[in-house]
C-alpha cells in the first residue's frame, strides 16, 4: 500500500474513533482514540441517557407509577407551543418534577427536572455537582447563556432534532437539571 493510501486509511481510522457513535436511538458513545475512557479520565458512563436511574423520557406513565408511586401533587398545564387538545400534567415528587403528556392513564414522560440533591441523572450528575463534573459527564454544551448574576444555563443537543438537556448553574454549581423531548 502506498504512503498516500496509508495516510488515507489512518485518517479514516482516526475520524471513526473521534466521532460520536450511536449505541442505541438515544445513547451515544464518546470513546477516546485509545478506547473507552478510563475511570481516571471520566467518572461516569460514556453514554448519554435521558433521565434518572429509574425514570427516562418517553417512559409510560403506568411504569413510572410502579417505580416511583403516586406523585405528591399533580398540576395540569398547557404548553403554548403545542395544540390545546394535548393533555399535559406536572407530577411533583420531592426534588423531582415530571411532565406527562397524553390522555390520563396512557401518557408518557415528556420532561424530567431534577431540582434537589440526592437524585442523580442516569449518567451520575446531581444538583450541587461542579461545572467541571458537568463537562466530564456531558462534554461541552451546544449553548451557554447568562441568566443574570452568577447564574448560567448550559444546553446540550446530543443529536439533531432530538432530546435535549438543560443544566442551570449558580456560580460553579449545578442547581437544576432538565431533560426534554423536542416539541
Amino acid at each position: 500500500m502506498g504512503f498516500s493510501n496509508q495516510l488515507f486509511v489512518l485518517g479514516i481510522l482516526f475520524a471513526s474513533y473521534t466521532q460520536p457513535k450511536i449505541v442505541a436511538p438515544d445513547v451515544f458513545s464518546t470513546e477516546t482514540p485509545t478506547g473507552p475512557a478510563t475511570t481516571a479520565q471520566r467518572r461516569y458512563p460514556s453514554e448519554i441517557q435521558f433521565g434518572t436511574e429509574n425514570v427516562r423520557l418517553s417512559m409510560a406513565e403506568a411504569t413510572v407509577l410502579k417505580v416511583l408511586g403516586q406523585p405528591t401533587k399533580i398540576e395540569p398545564f398547557q404548553d403554548p407551543n403545542l395544540p390545546a387538545d394535548i393533555q399535559l400534567r406536572r407530577w411533583l415528587y420531592p426534588g423531582l418534577t415530571l411532565e406527562v403528556a397524553g390522555q390520563e392513564g396512557e401518557g408518557y414522560i415528556s420532561a424530567i427536572a431534577i431540582e434537589s440533591e440526592g437524585i442523580a441523572t442516569a449518567n451520575g450528575l446531581q444538583v450541587r455537582d461542579s461545572y467541571a463534573t458537568t463537562l466530564l459527564v456531558y462534554g461541552h454544551p451546544n449553548v451557554r447563556e447568562s441568566l443574570g448574576g452568577d447564574r448560567t444555563r448550559l444546553i446540550f443537543f446530543p443529536r439533531r432534532g432530538g432530546n435535549w438537556i438543560q443544566i442551570d448553574l449558580e456560580g460553579d454549581r449545578v442547581i437544576r437539571i432538565e431533560f426534554s423531548l423536542p416539541t
